[in-house]
Protein backbone atom coordinates (compact mmCIF):
# COMPACT_ATOMS: atom_id res chain seq x y z
CA UNK A 1 0.00 0.00 0.00
CA UNK A 2 1.64 3.49 -0.59
CA UNK A 3 1.96 6.03 1.93
CA UNK A 4 -1.32 8.17 0.29
CA UNK A 5 -3.16 5.24 0.76
CA UNK A 6 -2.64 4.79 4.35
CA UNK A 7 -3.34 8.09 4.68
CA UNK A 8 -7.31 7.82 3.63
CA UNK A 9 -7.18 4.41 5.49
CA UNK A 10 -6.54 6.18 9.28
CA UNK A 11 -8.33 9.56 8.30
CA UNK A 12 -11.24 6.93 7.90
CA UNK A 13 -10.69 5.25 10.59
CA UNK A 14 -10.95 7.96 12.75
CA UNK A 15 -13.26 10.67 10.96
CA UNK A 16 -15.74 7.40 9.66
CA UNK A 17 -15.07 5.21 12.25
CA UNK A 18 -13.97 2.30 10.01
CA UNK A 19 -13.16 -0.46 12.10
CA UNK A 20 -9.50 -1.14 11.67
CA UNK A 21 -7.27 -4.47 12.58
CA UNK A 22 -6.04 -4.00 16.27
CA UNK A 23 -8.39 -0.40 16.61
CA UNK A 24 -7.66 2.90 17.78
CA UNK A 25 -7.21 3.33 20.98
CA UNK A 26 -8.76 6.11 22.81
CA UNK A 27 -11.27 6.37 20.52
CA UNK A 28 -13.84 6.84 23.09
CA UNK A 29 -12.04 9.84 24.18
CA UNK A 30 -12.40 11.65 20.76
CA UNK A 31 -14.77 14.19 20.24
CA UNK A 32 -15.23 13.91 16.38
CA UNK A 33 -17.53 17.17 16.27
CA UNK A 34 -13.71 19.10 17.00
CA UNK A 35 -11.98 17.38 14.30
CA UNK A 36 -13.19 19.98 11.46
CA UNK A 37 -9.93 19.90 9.12
CA UNK A 38 -9.41 23.21 11.11
CA UNK A 39 -6.12 24.66 12.81
CA UNK A 40 -8.21 25.50 15.76
CA UNK A 41 -8.29 21.85 16.20
CA UNK A 42 -4.73 21.20 16.25
CA UNK A 43 -5.56 23.04 19.74
CA UNK A 44 -8.09 20.22 20.64
CA UNK A 45 -5.49 17.56 20.03
CA UNK A 46 -2.96 18.94 21.81
CA UNK A 47 -5.52 18.82 24.51
CA UNK A 48 -6.85 15.32 24.06
CA UNK A 49 -3.16 14.40 24.76
CA UNK A 50 -2.48 16.28 27.98
CA UNK A 51 -5.79 14.82 28.89
CA UNK A 52 -4.83 10.83 27.83
CA UNK A 53 -1.36 11.44 29.17
CA UNK A 54 -2.23 13.07 32.60
CA UNK A 55 -4.45 10.54 33.46
CA UNK A 56 -1.81 8.19 33.47
CA UNK A 57 -1.98 7.31 29.57
CA UNK A 58 0.97 5.30 27.63
CA UNK A 59 4.56 4.74 28.09
CA UNK A 60 7.23 5.17 25.20
CA UNK A 61 7.85 1.27 25.56
CA UNK A 62 4.12 1.15 24.97
CA UNK A 63 4.56 2.07 21.19
CA UNK A 64 4.34 -1.95 19.93
CA UNK A 65 0.77 -1.56 20.99
CA UNK A 66 -1.09 -1.58 17.59
CA UNK A 67 -4.00 -0.15 18.95
CA UNK A 68 -1.82 3.08 20.28
CA UNK A 69 0.13 3.06 16.81
CA UNK A 70 -3.27 3.15 14.96
CA UNK A 71 -3.96 6.41 17.36
CA UNK A 72 -0.72 7.67 16.52
CA UNK A 73 -1.01 7.28 13.11
CA UNK A 74 -4.74 8.29 12.68
CA UNK A 75 -3.77 11.99 14.56
CA UNK A 76 -0.25 11.89 11.98
CA UNK A 77 -2.32 11.59 9.03
CA UNK A 78 -4.93 14.37 10.89
CA UNK A 79 -2.64 17.04 11.52
CA UNK A 80 -0.69 16.36 8.01
CA UNK A 81 -4.01 16.85 6.31
CA UNK A 82 -4.99 20.14 8.29
CA UNK A 83 -1.84 21.24 6.99
CA UNK A 84 -2.61 20.67 3.80
CA UNK A 85 -6.36 21.98 3.75
CA UNK A 86 -4.52 25.61 5.33
CA UNK A 87 -1.79 25.52 2.57
CA UNK A 88 -4.24 25.36 -0.43
CA UNK A 89 -2.12 22.20 -1.64
CA UNK A 90 -1.65 18.68 -1.50
CA UNK A 91 1.16 17.13 0.33
CA UNK A 92 3.56 14.39 -0.43
CA UNK A 93 3.04 12.02 1.66
CA UNK A 94 6.45 9.66 3.07
CA UNK A 95 6.70 6.52 5.15
CA UNK A 96 10.66 6.39 6.29
CA UNK A 97 11.79 4.37 3.44
CA UNK A 98 10.37 6.50 0.74
CA UNK A 99 12.10 9.68 2.52
CA UNK A 100 15.74 7.86 2.45
CA UNK A 101 15.01 7.82 -1.67
CA UNK A 102 13.68 11.06 -1.45
CA UNK A 103 16.42 12.65 0.58
CA UNK A 104 19.23 10.35 2.43
CA UNK A 105 20.66 13.26 3.86
CA UNK A 106 17.81 14.09 6.20
CA UNK A 107 16.64 10.65 6.36
CA UNK A 108 20.04 9.65 8.40
CA UNK A 109 19.67 12.61 10.30
CA UNK A 110 16.03 12.01 11.53
CA UNK A 111 18.23 8.11 12.30
CA UNK A 112 14.70 6.27 12.00
CA UNK A 113 12.48 5.09 14.64
CA UNK A 114 8.60 6.15 15.17
CA UNK A 115 8.42 9.31 15.42
CA UNK A 116 10.05 9.80 12.01
CA UNK A 117 8.06 6.79 10.29
CA UNK A 118 5.82 9.28 8.16
CA UNK A 119 6.91 12.56 6.71
CA UNK A 120 4.76 15.17 4.44
CA UNK A 121 6.27 17.33 2.17
CA UNK A 122 4.94 20.73 0.77
CA UNK A 123 7.20 22.11 -1.73
CA UNK A 124 10.65 22.16 0.35
CA UNK A 125 9.18 21.69 3.31
CA UNK A 126 9.08 18.43 5.42
CA UNK A 127 7.17 17.66 8.21
CA UNK A 128 7.25 14.65 10.65
CA UNK A 129 3.74 15.05 12.36
CA UNK A 130 4.35 12.16 14.73
CA UNK A 131 7.42 14.29 16.16
CA UNK A 132 5.09 17.06 17.89
CA UNK A 133 2.04 14.14 18.58
CA UNK A 134 4.56 11.41 20.45
CA UNK A 135 6.37 14.32 22.49
CA UNK A 136 2.99 15.96 23.42
CA UNK A 137 1.75 12.64 24.81
CA UNK A 138 4.50 11.66 26.43
CA UNK A 139 6.69 14.52 27.54
CA UNK A 140 4.33 17.15 27.81
CA UNK A 141 3.22 20.64 26.94
CA UNK A 142 6.22 22.35 27.55
CA UNK A 143 7.88 19.97 25.08
CA UNK A 144 5.93 20.22 21.99
CA UNK A 145 2.69 21.27 20.52
CA UNK A 146 0.73 19.98 17.43
CA UNK A 147 -0.66 22.64 16.98
CA UNK A 148 2.71 25.11 16.52
CA UNK A 149 4.16 22.65 14.72
CA UNK A 150 1.79 22.91 11.93
CA UNK A 151 2.02 26.57 12.14
CA UNK A 152 5.22 27.00 11.52
CA UNK A 153 4.83 25.38 7.77
CA UNK A 154 1.83 27.32 7.57
CA UNK A 155 3.39 30.57 6.19
CA UNK A 156 4.75 29.18 3.55
CA UNK A 157 1.69 29.49 1.44
CA UNK A 158 1.03 29.40 -1.96
CA UNK A 159 0.68 33.06 -3.33
CA UNK A 160 -2.88 33.31 -4.27
CA UNK A 161 -4.55 36.10 -5.26
CA UNK A 162 -7.09 38.73 -2.33
CA UNK A 163 -10.48 38.64 -3.03
CA UNK A 164 -10.57 42.06 -4.42
CA UNK A 165 -7.99 41.24 -6.95
CA UNK A 166 -10.04 38.62 -9.16
CA UNK A 167 -12.05 41.87 -10.15
CA UNK A 168 -8.86 43.71 -11.69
Amino acid sequence: MKTIDFRDFYLEALLQGRPIEGGIKFSSEIDLKKLDMTLDSLKYIDNLLDKIRTANGPKENELEETALQNFLYALCFYAGEVLSVTRGENGIWMNFDELMNYNPQVANMAGGGFWCSISVRHGDSLMFPLNAITTRLFEGPDEKSVHYSVMGFVGKTKKTKRWYQFWR
